[in-house]
């Protein structure tokens, strides 16, 4: 499945679907509000700069981060190499070929996902809350020694 989110308000949908239509991707989902679920069932997310590419990081996907108006904010997903980065609509067919099918491409991008995750979000082991009650036990015990 192909899931394109489209940022809210900058783009008309219409010409992203007809776009994709003449490149022969016929059964593409342009979605919009929380997209928790689309993640889940995702194969490839194709995304402007926006949390949808963290959202997607989170839940394991590979990420086409479509930059074509060349707008600030991509290089945390740039230089953590979590995603493949193109900036023209003709760059689209072969980004997708690649992550799809280049075994050496798939590898590379989902270490650098943990990485990214490790990097960003520490832990992911649900103790975040243990954490957080020792950190405050720690700093109780500091406050009450001096």
């Amino acid at each position: 499945m192909l899931i394109i989110k489209p940022h809210p308000g900058a783009d008309d949908p219409r010409v992203i679907r007809r776009m994709l239509q003449e490149k022969g991707y016929e059964d593409v989902v342009l979605a919009e509000g929380q997209i928790g679920e689309w993640l889940q069932t995702a194969d490839l997310v194709i995304s402007q700069i926006s949390t949808v590419v963290t959202e997607a990081i989170l839940f394991d996907k590979p990420v086409i981060l479509a930059d074509f108006l060349k707008i600030r904010g991509a290089e945390p997903y740039v230089d953590g190499g979590v995603c493949l980065y193109i900036t023209a609509p003709s760059e689209l067919k072969e980004a997708v070929n690649e992550i799809m099918n280049d075994q050496a491409t798939i590898t590379k991008l989902k270490e650098a996902r943990q990485a990214f995750l490790s990097r960003y979000f520490f832990k992911l082991d649900g103790k975040s809350g243990e954490r957080v009650v020792e950190t405050l036990e720690m700093l109780l015990e500091k406050r009450d020694t001096r």
